[in-house]
């Protein structure tokens, strides 16, 4: 699709989104009229004959979606880099609870692992600077030896969604063309959005992409109050067993179809670590979550999305009840 204008096909690739997302809300009225309390004469050939097909269906086509948005995605990035040479690209890694501004030895770490994974993944036409970000005093984490339970409140947030609007401000004066990603881990999450929100407010910011990790919400309802006017692609992606990334503490979980983001299928190399551990581990070296994390900032395809509602699962449920019933 070479000579394409790359600003339309980004148009097309949020239009599959969208009906990857509507699609998925289909879905759950369907899972919604499976709980319901019918119990007549048809009920079992409904739910057996109707609605498992069409979860099957819609799984399918959610996943035929997401993989065209991506490759839409993909052609715009391809056309951008022929258009205007060599991509410089800064990622900022903003982090959440018990992160030491002074000593931020955990943030600087994931920079460094997300910096080597893109080094081996990228292009010749691609550059990449990875950064711990950590200028805010971010909230310690609540534990039996230290009853701080700040980071339930957003002070430490406002005070950390300033300063990176500030920041970003300043690298838009020293170095105007330069496209950055902003990733905003746990509370860390949270200072990201606000940060990046301010900053598109006038629908000029050089921040093109927000990928949000196992956040507690945001406190935005949706992806376009982050993104205003701009041309911001918003990514979330969380672990099934991670519990801040349930909490929704401060918002609607940014994973959900009504948020409008586009979910990155980021998984846990162990499901059964503990639940401290699993929260920590999004940038594990050699994991599927950060394959994909390092995919979304090369803008290269993803996986298909997880599907909300499980949809897999409750096929697997259905047919295990109807095998029951003929048993």
């Amino acid at each position: 699709m070479l000579g394409v204008d790359p600003d339309q096909l980004e148009e097309v690739a949020r239009g599959l989104q969208r009906g990857s997302t509507a699609v998925q809300s289909s879905a759950a009225l369907a899972i919604q009229l499976r709980a319901t309390t019918w119990s007549g004469p048809g009920a079992r050939r409904c739910h057996h004959e109707l609605i498992a097909p069409l979860l099957a269906h819609a799984e399918a086509a959610v996943q035929a979606l997401s993989a065209l948005a991506a490759a839409f995605q993909a052609q715009a990035h391809e056309q951008r880099h022929v258009s205007r040479g060599v991509e410089r690209r800064l990622i900022l890694i903003i982090p959440g609870m018990g992160t030491d501004p002074r000593d931020p030895t955990t943030a600087r770490r994931n920079a460094e692992v997300l910096q080597e994974e893109l080094d081996r993944t990228s292009g010749p036409l691609e550059e990449y600077e990875v950064r711990a970000w950590s200028r805010y005093p971010a909230p310690p984490a609540p534990s039996v030896d230290n009853l701080n339970f700040a980071v339930l409140n957003d002070s430490s947030a406002r005070i950390g969604a300033r300063n990176l609007e500030a920041d970003l401000n300043a690298l838009a004066a020293h170095d105007p063309d330069r496209a950055v990603t902003a990733i905003g881990h746990s509370y860390g999450s949270l200072v990201a959005a606000q940060g990046v929100a301010a900053d598109t407010t006038d629908g000029n910011s050089q921040v093109d992409q927000l990928i949000l990790l196992a956040s507690p919400g945001v406190g935005a309802d949706s992806a376009e109050a982050i993104a205003h006017e701009t041309r911001l692609r918003v990514q979330t992606g969380a672990f099934n067993s991670d519990p801040v990334a349930l909490s929704q503490w401060f918002g609607p979980n940014p994973t959900s179809p009504e948020f409008g983001s586009q979910v990155l299928r980021v998984e846990a190399i162990d499901s059964v670590q503990p639940l401290r551990r699993t929260h920590s581990s999004y940038f594990e070296p050699g994991s599927p979550s950060l394959n994909q994390i390092a995919a979304a900032v090369a803008q290269h395809p993803l996986e298909p999305a997880p599907q909300p509602g499980e949809l897999a699962g409750i096929r697997a449920e259905i047919a295990a009840k109807r095998s029951e019933e003929h048993t």
